[in-house]
């Protein structure tokens, strides 16, 4: 009996171990490289027709949204400029809501790679919520409703404008596939917005997304959050794009993009034999760093306190920025140290 409790152990040790440093690390490495190719990547306007303005008392008839969303209606209707909110108003004049199953938290796991307690189906215009005894302590709730209130699915296209992510839907022989760009400063910002909104009431509200969130707060600092929440809440990643463009090539943000979203699935992987997720890492602080210095919004030594603070995505340290900086760096200066960051990139 010990022997084959000794040979099941030894077994599952071993395929742990081959997963680990062998199966898992070629699978990110060979998925890191399809991120990186650009010329798959294209980011498409909202068609116009879809910006329609939304007749708003079709949301009070959802008994659904008595019932179960009219507190989350009540903050983002009294701090969303309305110019910003026909998605919601879209989407809540019939949203649905169901509980989790446990199937449905398997196919979540083997989907994403992890458990949930919520997500939101665009396609059914449903709101899934996992019921806990102990509570929302994620705020998983007002996250799966703010992408319903960002979200826009133009059926004609097969494509789903979410916040700042696009999913381009495609039927090959009958099998649909999903293609999403964009995902990891979505959710990132997601986020971020929910604790900004419905604040923060746990430490785990803080950690979902943890880097994300800090890749969200650094391009709200570029951009500005007017413009930023205004984007987001018209499913405008083309305008986040352009707006990216003013300090990059188009080239550079999108492979900002895409490095983003594999270290959205990846970036929590331990294993320091795969140098590719060290160097995306390294890219995405790289390009908020000079971002932000050619926008003006902060010095070098500003960058370096963000480091020092443990502000600054994935724990990484300031890389080649002068510490003794002072904030009224001259222009050239800052010209110099954003050439510092640029030649890291």
């Amino acid at each position: 009996m010990i022997n084959v409790l000794l040979i099941i152990l030894g077994a599952k040790l071993g395929y742990s171990l081959i997963r680990h440093y062998i199966t898992k690390p070629n699978y990110i490495k060979k998925n890191l490289k399809k991120y990186f190719t650009s010329d798959n990547v294209k980011v498409v306007s909202l068609p116009d027709e879809l910006y329609e303005t939304i007749d708003e008392s079709k949301v009070k008839d959802n008994e659904v949204y008595i019932k179960t969303f009219e507190d989350f209606g009540k903050i983002i209707e009294g701090i969303i400029p309305r110019e910003d909110l026909d998605n919601y108003y879209r989407n809540f004049s019939t949203l649905k809501e169901k509980s989790l199953s446990f199937s449905d938290q398997i196919k979540i796991r083997a989907t994403y790679g992890g458990f949930a307690g919520g997500a939101y189906n665009t396609l059914e215009n449903e709101v899934d919520l996992k019921t806990s005894v102990l509570g929302d302590l994620s705020g998983s709730t007002n996250h799966e409703l703010l992408h319903a209130s960002s979200t826009n699915y133009d059926k004609e296209n097969n494509i789903i404008y979410s916040g700042f992510s696009q999913t381009f839907i495609k039927d090959t022989d009958g099998k649909k596939t999903l293609e999403t760009f964009g995902l990891g400063i979505n959710e990132g910002y997601t986020q971020y917005l929910n604790i900004k909104l419905f604040g923060s009431n746990s430490f785990l509200k803080e950690k979902i997304y943890e880097d994300d969130q800090k890749i969200a707060k650094l391009l709200n600092i570029i951009v500005g959050e007017e413009k930023m929440q205004s984007y987001y809440f018209r499913a405008d990643l083309k305008g986040l794009v352009e707006e990216l463009e003013k300090y990059n090539t188009k080239e550079e943000v999108y492979k900002f993009i895409n490095t983003t979203d594999i270290l959205h699935t990846f970036g929590k992987y331990k294993n320091k034999r795969i140098s590719e997720l060290s160097e995306a890492k390294q890219y995405v602080q790289a390009f908020l760093f000079k971002s932000l210095l050619k926008s003006g919004k902060m010095t070098a030594e500003d960058l370096s306190r963000l480091c020092i603070n443990g502000d600054v995505p994935y724990g990484l340290e300031p890389m080649n920025l002068d510490k003794n900086s002072s904030n009224t760096t001259s222009q050239n200066d800052e010209s110099e140290n954003e050439e510092k960051v640029h030649k890291s990139m």
